[in-house]
């Protein structure tokens, strides 16, 4: 069964990918470069799964799922990074999003990620960080 998923990325070329490997398994995916337009799309939408880079312009990744759990405490959010040295203790954002991947990314490891983030209660994937 499909699920709605947000996708926020700075790299045009990194949601488009996401978007076909996501609507390819029966996805609804929407996607923006702009950490305040993914807000805004959140705020305006219902979305099972949000995806966000952690390196954005303006606001950084753990801000947007910050504003986002202030929202919605139970909201599902995965965290992708390419910049993996920079992001503060894992501990640091068990609270803020449930699980944290680097990139690039294995195929198989995204699409297990995200089964499991969309089948499961975001109370019952709480401590699944991996960076």
């Amino acid at each position: 069964m499909g699920r709605r998923i947000l996708v926020v990325d700075d790299d045009e070329s990194v949601c488009c990918t996401i978007k076909l490997i996501l609507s390819q398994d029966q996805h609804e995916v929407t996607t923006t470069t702009s950490s305040q337009e993914g807000f805004s799309l959140y705020q305006a939408g219902q979305y099972d799964l949000v995806i966000t880079e952690y390196r954005l312009a303006r606001w950084r990744g753990d801000a947007l799922a910050t504003a986002i759990r202030r929202l919605k405490p139970n909201q599902r959010i995965l965290m992708m990074t390419g910049y993996a040295e920079y992001l503060p203790k894992a501990g640091d954002l068990s609270g803020v999003v449930d699980h944290i991947m680097s990139k690039p990314f294995d195929l198989q490891e995204f699409r297990d990620t995200i089964c499991r983030l969309t089948t499961t209660a975001a109370s019952d994937v709480k401590g699944q960080i991996a960076a």
